[in-house]
């Protein structure tokens, strides 16, 4: 054998082991390219999304095959318009923003919190918590696949005032029975002066068509019926006048009521 010989044959023996060394491992490789999707798809499902597109990068590298590169490039993408964003807002009681204090997101501690910066998260519930000297500020929000740039506003509540005064309950209303009483009076004091209006108009009736005419009437009897005319006149007159003031006090008792109903509301 030839010195080129030998030396054609020692480079095929080399390049054949080393071709049966290389194949196991890119074997290797692309196991580890299909476990990558696999768990990345598994996290997905589970609403994971944070940890599914970290899954996902093994399986985009160049030692993948072109397919799991593609696909997992892909489900990246789609991920990225799915996860939700959001940004952190921290105000004070005037609603003018601050940066102070630590922000917890679901416990853990937020980067750059009141920054202005977009942080991506699962869709799901999520507890915002503002830690700050004077107390923390809490805040749970859902965040939804698709949304993006929410802002989330922790806002420390404004103080509360002086606790306003009770205004003190206004006396029951007592209504004083004396118009009644007054016009119960007046009434019957007509009604009296009527009868005896009634009574006198008769007597003087039947004398004019019994002795008047020839003048032959009794003077008590004449004088019977003009007293009663008069008394009658008189509690005729007492009962208008008694009526009168049961009107007048209705009246002023029922304007004190309504001021005082007024001077209440206005306290």
């Amino acid at each position: 054998m030839s010195m080129r010989a030998a030396v054609l044959l020692g480079a095929a023996i080399v390049a054949s082991a080393s071709t049966s060394a290389a194949a196991p491992r890119k074997q290797q490789q692309q196991q580890q390219c299909i476990a990558a999707a696999e768990s990345g798809q598994q996290l997905r499902s589970a609403g994971k999304l944070r940890d599914a597109r970290k899954a996902f990068a093994p399986c985009t590298e160049r030692a993948c095959s072109p397919v799991i590169r593609r696909d997992c490039g892909r489900w990246i993408d789609e991920i990225d318009s799915a996860m939700p964003t959001f940004t952190v807002r921290l105000q004070d009681e005037h609603g003018a923003d601050v940066n102070d204090g630590k922000v917890l997101v679901d416990g853990e501690p937020l980067a750059g919190a009141g920054d202005g910066h977009a942080t991506a998260i699962d869709p799901g519930m999520h507890r915002f918590v503002w830690q700050r000297d004077g107390g923390d500020v809490t805040e749970e929000q859902v965040m939804r696949e698709g949304e993006h740039n929410r802002v989330v506003v922790l806002q420390v509540p404004a103080a509360a005032g002086p606790p306003k005064a009770e205004t003190p309950a206004a006396p029951p209303e007592t209504k004083s029975p004396l118009p009644w009483i007054v016009g119960t009076a007046g009434v019957v004091l007509m009604a009296s002066g009527g009868v005896f209006w009634g009574l006198g108009l008769h007597d003087r009736s039947s004398l004019s068509s019994s002795c008047a005419g020839a003048h032959a009437c009794v003077q008590s009897d004449v004088d019977a019926s003009r007293t009663k005319l008069i008394v009658g006149d008189v509690l005729v007159g007492v009962g208008v006048v008694a009526l009168a003031g049961a009107v007048y006090l209705f009246l002023r008792q029922s304007g004190a009521a309504s001021s005082a109903s007024a001077s209440t509301a206005s306290r």
